[in-house]
């Protein structure tokens, strides 16, 4: 068996590993339409100097819930509602790469704008 061909073959089963892993999305709300407002900060620092501006700290929700590595902040989103629909307000770092942490955050914090609370 070839170089090449071992090496897909690895990479899919990574790929199925990962995705048996996953957890499932458990919504808490369905929005369908809601207006989005992307607000960028410089780094972590900034963002978590701005989060604590509107709620409490990772940490104190649940101490020792989440490993060190989740505790970090990479972004937040505020769901709003207004007497013409939700507005997301979403905080993060601007990704410099297509699949950098960055770009992972803005899909999430989507999410939970759309589905609420949808993982533990």
């Amino acid at each position: 068996m070839g170089v090449l061909v071992r090496g897909a073959i690895r990479a899919c089963l990574l790929c199925l590993t990962t995705a048996a892993a996953a957890q499932r999305l458990s919504p808490t709300i369905d929005i369908t339409t809601i207006r989005l407002e992307i607000i960028w900060v410089e780094n972590a620092t900034e963002l978590a100097r701005v989060r604590s501006r509107y709620e409490r700290p990772v940490a104190s929700v649940r101490e020792g819930a989440l490993p060190d590595a989740r505790r970090r902040v990479h972004g937040f989103s505020i769901l709003r509602k207004r007497a013409d629909g939700y507005t997301c307000e979403l905080y993060a770092v601007k990704p410099e790469t297509v699949n950098d942490s960055a770009t992972a955050t803005l899909g999430h914090e989507l999410l939970h704008c759309l589905l609420g609370a949808y993982h533990e």
